[in-house]
């Protein structure tokens, strides 16, 4: 069930990160860009999930909550995966997304993501 976790974990990442520089994958360690210092860092490992949150000195943040559920006529547990996160631009426009996902898929909302009826969707 552990290896089942990590992989769920790295999937999940790099597709609400697109591998492209989003918020750090989750780890021991936060990533940070340079003279952007971590203020406060948490980070809790739990047999049915995790937790992290961190704040940086310019005032960047982001918070994700981990779980494994137990489904109806599923033999494994779901990874359900819950989180925020915020920035600001170099004008000092701040930017917050909100986001959620689990095996059913992913739902987001905040000021960088596109309306529903604009997002493009891929259709089976």
């Amino acid at each position: 069930m552990e290896a089942s976790l990590a992989v769920a974990l790295v999937v999940l990442s790099v597709f609400l990160h697109g591998g492209s520089g989003g918020p750090p994958i989750p780890n021991d360690e936060p990533s940070n860009p340079p003279n952007n210092q971590i203020v406060f860092y948490k980070n809790h490992q739990r047999s049915n999930g995790y937790q992290f949150e961190y704040v940086a000195e310019d005032g960047s943040r982001r918070q994700e909550i981990a779980t494994l559920e137990d489904r109806e006529n599923e033999t494994e547990p779901v990874l359900h995966v819950k989180g925020t996160y915020e920035y600001s631009d170099g004008d000092g426009r701040k930017y917050v997304v909100n986001y959620e996902a689990d095996d059913k898929g992913m739902k987001h909302e905040g000021d960088i993501v596109p309306p529903r009826e604009k997002a493009w969707s891929i259709t089976p």
